[in-house]
Order: structure tokens, then sequence, then C-alpha cells
């Protein structure tokens, strides 16, 4: 009797170790994951402490199916992915841009040839010194967001926000009666 004892007792050590080894792991595995999380919302919360612009000039194309806007990014960030930001509008005539308008949202023209067709895109160009990579946004430089429409803008004024890919933006109201 006493030998079975020592065995069940083995036997239940041997369980208490694998069940807390496993239970270890889980939970190891899972504080890892909370602070690879903690990380990145510090990373993210930091880059949009940093982020500014500011939309600094607006005016109508000759065409009159365009609006220029000038922004300057007066953060200390480095603006990345600048397909990625979001451009809204008041302009009523953005509604009748198809399906790929939502809310007065305005596409890239980066999303492709049905967005230029339905006539209703921004793209956007870098201004003064290009002696970097183009496709990034350095503090202090100029862009300059091109909003092309399918018809003819109305002489009014027209609200205009430009937001970054980690979300800080700015708004501009523009007068073309002017």
């Amino acid at each position: 009797m006493g030998q079975s004892v020592s065995i069940s007792f083995g036997m239940l050590f041997l369980c208490t170790l694998l069940v807390g080894s496993m239970l270890y792991s889980a939970f190891q595995s899972s504080n890892e994951l909370i602070t690879e999380a903690q990380e990145n919302n510090y990373d993210r919360e930091f880059s949009r402490i940093h982020t500014s612009i500011q939309l600094i000039n607006a005016s109508r194309d000759p065409s009159e199916m365009a609006i220029n806007l000038v922004i300057e990014n007066i953060g200390t960030e480095i603006i990345y992915q600048l397909d990625s930001m979001d451009v809204f509008t008041n302009v009523t005539q953005v509604l009748d841009c198809g399906p790929y308008v939502y809310d007065r949202w305005i596409p890239s023209s980066n999303l492709g040839a049905a967005i230029i067709s339905a006539g209703c895109y921004w793209s956007f160009t870098m201004l003064g010194d290009l002696s970097h990579n183009p496709t990034y946004w350095d503090p202090h430089e100029l862009l300059n967001i091109t909003i092309t429409f399918n018809v003819t803008i109305a002489e009014q004024y027209y609200y205009y926000r430009i937001s970054t890919p980690n979300g800080v933006g700015d708004s501009f109201i523009y007068n073309t009666l002017s």
C-alpha cells in the first residue's frame, strides 16, 4: 500500500508540473503580446503627437474643374504613405462622382484607372527641394494636392479637410468668389 501511495503522489506531482508549465507558457505568450501591443500603441501616439500639418493656400485651377491645396508639414515627424491620406470636401458635385466617393470623401488617383475615369480624385506633388525620396513628406516641406472633379466647380465657399495616415489633419475654407 505504501508503494502505490508513493506512485500516486509521484504521478500527481508530474501532472502538476505539466499543467504548471503549460499555464506558464500560455501566460508568457500572452504577456509578450500585451507588451508588443503597448509598444506599438506608444509608437503610434508618439507619431501623432509629433505630426502636424497646415493648409496654407487654396486656388481654383483655370479649368475650373480642379482645386489646388498647398499644405505644409509643420510637425517634426516624417509622413509616409502619402497615398493613404484622406481628403474631404463639401463640394456638392462630388456626390455625382459615382460609387467611389463616400460621404464627400475623395479617393486618391493611385487607387486605379476606375477612379480616374469616374472623374473625382486627388493627386499630390511635392514642392521645393526633391533631392530626397519624393514618396515621403519631410518636416517643413510643402505638398500640393490637386482635387479634380468631373464638373465645373461653382463659385462659393468650400470646406476642405486633409488627414494624414495617422489621423492628424487640418481644415481650410476657400472662397472661389474672390
